[in-house]
């Protein structure tokens, strides 16, 4: 029996190689949101925040600012300035088979606050993980902009 899968993952270039890591259907390539190979990190994040999309990458200096307040100058053309993004994985070890497994690894063992979480859930709360060599991931919560944090604290 199937199910329909209710998150995506894009894949930068340098981890497209790992497609089959990932349930079928969940994968989508920069060219499948209208990006060539050398999009700028701003323009993978901007599509993948249209999208609800989870963004994967090796690239270590990363996509999400730190500081909240900064975040809005740095990813162009979100509504209200709104910079959630919704999810970030950034795959450390940069030879494939390490990733492959890295990634197998994280997959059993992502925690947040305690609890296991799924790449859906990395979706759901705007999660980022770093996934290293070695070890468990670390799994953080991602800084939301002065709007999502007033929605979150209504809800």
């Amino acid at each position: 029996m199937s199910y329909m899968v209710n998150y995506k993952i894009l894949l930068d270039n340098d981890v497209r190689h790992l497609e089959p890591c990932f349930r079928s259907g969940t994968v989508v390539h920069l060219s499948d949101v209208g990006l060539d190979d050398e999009a700028s990190d701003h323009a993978l994040a901007e599509a993948a925040l249209e999208r609800g999309y989870i963004v994967f990458t090796n690239t270590r200096r990363g996509y999400v600012p730190e500081d909240p307040e900064t975040a809005a100058a740095d990813i162009p053309n979100k509504d209200r300035d709104c910079t959630k993004m919704y999810g970030h994985v950034v795959i450390v070890p940069s030879d494939k088979n390490s990733q492959a497994a890295a990634i197998d690894r994280a997959s059993r063992q992502m925690a947040f606050e305690g609890r296991k979480v799924s790449w859906k859930q990395v979706r759901d709360n705007s999660l980022k993980v770093v996934i290293h060599d070695k070890g468990k991931p670390t799994v953080t919560k991602m800084p939301l902009c002065l709007h999502c944090e007033v929605v979150a604290e209504a809800n």
